[in-house]
């Protein structure tokens, strides 16, 4: 869901609405915008100046309306307004910003930085975000919103990380509003899974589908994004999507869960590969271990799927 800016003023209010309503319909007239807002014509006229002053704003033309004058269309300017998104787990942090084309302006990667606190890893969240934006050379002012994605439950509501997968200490850390009091505009946090599902609906595979799954098999784990109707769904506790603990059988290996069975204790990376290397610790011929130069504990999921395409029977 669109989270409306933090805006000061009734008149920032009005400039937002309708910058939004502009990008949402590719273009429109000062006549439609009257039309979709009823705010008062002279104060969409005094409006729309400002937002073609300030650069947010361009001419797109004039309509195409057989009767009557033609009139000046407005269209968003796509080199002045920019998202930032921001990933992490807990090998690195990346940051970047894209304009509206969509084109990438700037990517800055970082390792993740583990010794500290929770507030270390999320300072460093801000500061490779302020380092992206410095690279794209912009300010808040023109970023229309935030998207931050991790692995992990994620109270989507409240932009809340309730629990990182991959970062044990990283619980209940209130991502939203750090970022919305850092930067002043519209913020959303997602699971990975999730904000990769509404990527491939906007720009991908899903070419804007009602209805649609996007299915992720990684190092964290084995998780979906489900749309339908084409709205995210979230799920009871926000556990939607969250394919790899669905029970497969009783009395299963342990899950780091804390259940038993899961899917993903059965065919996730890590269960996958910690079965090779038990079986080949116990004498199990296997192409693998030249891969991983004959230490098992270096032995990736990777290394399993290579010497299983070679034919490898372990594997």
């Amino acid at each position: 869901m669109y989270r409306m800016k933090h805006c000061k003023t009734q008149r920032e209010r009005d400039l937002h609405v309708i910058e939004g309503l502009v990008r949402r319909y590719g273009s429109l007239s000062q006549v439609e915008i009257y039309d979709l807002t009823h705010l008062q014509r002279s104060a969409i006229s005094g409006l729309v100046r400002d937002l073609l002053n300030r650069g947010k704003l361009v001419e797109a033309g004039r309509s195409d309306n057989s009767m009557g004058r033609k009139r000046i269309l407005l269209r968003i300017n796509e080199e002045h307004s920019f998202f930032l998104g921001i990933g992490f787990d807990d090998e690195s942090v990346l940051a970047a910003v894209m304009d509206l084309r969509p084109r990438i302006r700037s990517v800055v990667r970082e390792a993740t930085r583990l010794e500290g606190s929770t507030n270390g890893l999320a300072h460093q969240l801000l500061s490779c975000a302020h380092e992206a934006m410095r690279q794209a050379g912009i300010k808040a002012e023109s970023l229309l919103g935030i998207g931050i994605a991790g692995s992990g439950l994620v109270n989507s509501h409240e932009g809340t990380m309730v629990m990182s997968s991959t970062i044990e200490s990283f619980k209940q850390v209130p991502l939203r509003r750090i970022f919305e009091k850092e930067f002043a505009v519209p913020v959303q946090v997602a699971n990975f899974a999730s904000a990769k599902a509404v990527a491939e609906r906007a720009l991908g595979a899903g070419a804007m589908s009602n209805d649609m799954i996007y299915v992720e098999y990684g190092k964290s784990g084995i998780g979906a994004g489900i749309i339908s109707g084409g709205k995210l769904l979230h799920g009871a506790g926000y556990a939607a999507g969250e394919l790899g603990h669905t029970h497969m059988i009783e009395e299963g290996p342990a899950c780091k869960c804390g259940s038993f069975g899961c899917l993903e204790a059965l065919a996730g990376a890590a269960a996958i590969e910690g079965r090779i290397r038990k079986a080949v610790a116990e004498g199990s011929g296997s192409d693998v271990i030249a891969l991983a130069g004959g230490d098992p504990a270096a032995i990736s999921g990777w290394m399993v799927l290579k010497a299983s395409d070679m034919g490898d029977k372990t594997c």
